[in-house]
């Protein structure tokens, strides 16, 4: 029995219902698409402010979520919290950040 012979005959659609079909995929769900991507960002130490912003949002439907790498690592901003990682929207924040520590390549993931 091949598969397309186990499928039940679905009548051929009418013009009216495919277009009705297409608006309905179209308002169910789309994204994400990037609207702000991050921007390369050079913290000294002696910067007054003690924190780096990197800003990343998308528009999705449903909403995207958010996960940031580091070099490649994902940083575990739920299963592991740290006192210098949040999340605010899609946008990290890194307060009071230590060169050893957070130096490095970060990139925005949206699902």
């Amino acid at each position: 029995i091949s598969y397309l012979s186990a499928l039940p005959k679905l009548p051929k659609p009418t013009p009216s219902v495919f277009v009705l079909a297409l608006c309905l995929i179209d308002a169910t769900g789309y994204g994400p698409i990037f609207e702000e991507e991050p921007m390369d960002v050079v913290y000294t130490s002696d910067s007054p402010e003690k924190r780096i912003s990197m800003n990343c949002r998308a528009r999705a439907n449903p909403p995207a979520t958010y996960r940031w790498r580091r070099d490649n690592w994902e940083i575990k901003l739920m299963e592991q919290p740290d006192e210098h990682y949040s999340l605010v929207g899609g946008n990290l924040v890194i307060t009071n950040p230590i060169q050893k520590k957070h130096a490095g390549t970060y990139t925005c993931v949206t699902l």
